[in-house]
């Protein structure tokens, strides 16, 4: 196998790796979307069946006592765990107010449901992330040291800074940033659409159809917020092994050319740069939304070369034919 052919290989294994994880959250994710818009759904027929709504004003009548009280409850709950400012600051006036109207109550619960749902984006993605940082950066040192033939001591990332390395910020926005302001426009449109149709006149089948219609884009943007976020990291993850090894000054881009490989990622495919001129966004992947390229360590003047030097100055090789297990044991981090 000549260098490219074993760059370009490491590099599709590293890319269907990190995918098989985005197909498990993207599963878990179609079974939260869809439960929660069963959820919102069940509400709108629930309001409808509670209030004659031919004539909307009603959706402006008071909350009895006892359904004042049971709200009131669980707007208390609901602050204290409540992630988004908004969500948090309706279960403030909530809990305090004892004349709540029918339409602001059946709100609070939609959003409610629409933040429960997002905070399971962000627990999940607060596991995986760190996991998939950590266990791509050991991964491509392994395939450096095997593939160049130089050995050199690895320290174990530190929890702290992978934790920090992940929530970086990258055009614009980290990951958390991207969850929750996805969860907001879902938020305003439920808040805005919703009033909209019961003045109009709208049957709670068609209302339903509008739920489903809305949930169905939010699944859409979360699926592809998973497969960019997370390949974002894996890049990450080779960025800081490629430059913190001192071997290499240069990357070469990678794309995954198959039907569905934009047209920027073919264009940018074998492409060179410089280490010290990585621009995530730019030069370096993830170029946009869905980009499944990542990169590969450039290194023409090192072919042929198997001498490498630890931390403490001395010299050893490396067998090419040392499994990941093994070269993981080596280094003390299994």
């Amino acid at each position: 196998m000549n260098n490219a052919e074993y760059w370009q290989k490491r590099a599709e294994q590293d890319v269907l790796k990190v995918e098989k994880e985005i197909d498990k959250i993207n599963d878990d994710l179609k079974v939260a979307f869809t439960t929660t818009t069963q959820k919102l759904i069940n509400e709108i027929y629930k309001f409808y069946s509670l209030y004659d709504l031919t004539d909307y004003s009603n959706m402006y009548k008071i909350l009895s006592a006892d359904e004042a009280k049971e709200l009131r409850d669980k707007a208390r709950k609901v602050y204290k765990t409540a992630y988004s400012e908004e969500l948090k600051s309706l279960a403030k006036n909530m809990k305090g107010s004892y004349r709540i109207q029918a339409i602001k109550a059946l709100l609070f619960n939609l959003i409610s449901d629409i933040e429960e749902l997002y905070q399971l984006q962000q627990d999940d993605y607060d596991n995986d992330l760190p996991s998939i940082y950590k266990a791509m950066y050991y991964k491509k040192i392994y395939d450096m040291q095997v593939g160049t033939g130089f050995g050199y001591d690895v320290d174990r990332l530190e929890d702290g800074k992978v934790k920090q390395a992940v929530s970086q910020s990258w055009l614009g926005e980290n990951y958390s940033e991207r969850i929750w302001s996805n969860r907001d426009k879902l938020s305003k449109v439920i808040q805005q659409e919703l009033p909209q149709a019961i003045i109009q006149g709208q049957n709670p089948k068609q209302l339903a159809k509008t739920i489903q219609k809305r949930m169905n884009t939010s699944y859409f943007n979360a699926e592809r917020l998973a497969r960019t976020e997370y390949l974002h990291v894996l890049n990450e993850a080779n960025y800081k092994a490629m430059s913190g090894s001192g071997l290499f000054k240069k990357y070469q881009y990678m794309a995954t050319l198959d039907y569905k490989t934009s047209q920027i990622c073919r264009d940018m495919d074998g492409k060179v740069f410089d280490m010290s001129k990585k621009q995530t966004g730019v030069n370096y992947p993830p170029l946009h939304p869905n980009c499944r390229s990542t990169t590969a360590p450039y290194f023409k003047d090192l072919q042929g070369t198997r001498i490498a030097k630890t931390k403490e100055g001395t010299y050893y090789e490396i067998d090419r034919n040392i499994t990941y297990r093994e070269w993981e044991k080596m280094q003390n981090l299994s």
